[in-house]
């Protein structure tokens, strides 16, 4: 079984260093959410469902500059990482 959240970030990240404008990445269910984080958030234009294994990803660009600059997966499964919810930073409106 292969991790397909791993593959979205890492082909995520070669897009951004290649400033590329859309990317496909494999769909499941944590990578639709993650998207859905990152378009309200406001570092990506929009994404949309492909088909059942992939979604394309439009990036937001500033000034010729894409807004995300790298992903960085912190906990995986060879490391888990545990924090508490009083640790998270939450963006204020």
């Amino acid at each position: 079984m292969s991790d397909n959240f791993t593959k979205a970030v890492a082909i995520i990240n070669d897009a951004i260093i290649k400033r590329m404008q859309k990317v496909k990445v494999p769909k499941s269910r944590l990578v639709e959410l993650f998207l859905i984080y990152l378009s309200k958030q406001g570092f990506i234009d929009s994404f949309f469902v492909l088909n059942d294994t992939m979604c394309v990803v439009y990036f937001r660009f500033v000034n010729n500059s894409c807004l995300l600059k790298k992903i960085v997966r912190i906990s995986k499964p060879s490391r888990r990482v545990y924090i508490s919810y009083k640790d998270l930073k939450l963006k204020k409106k």
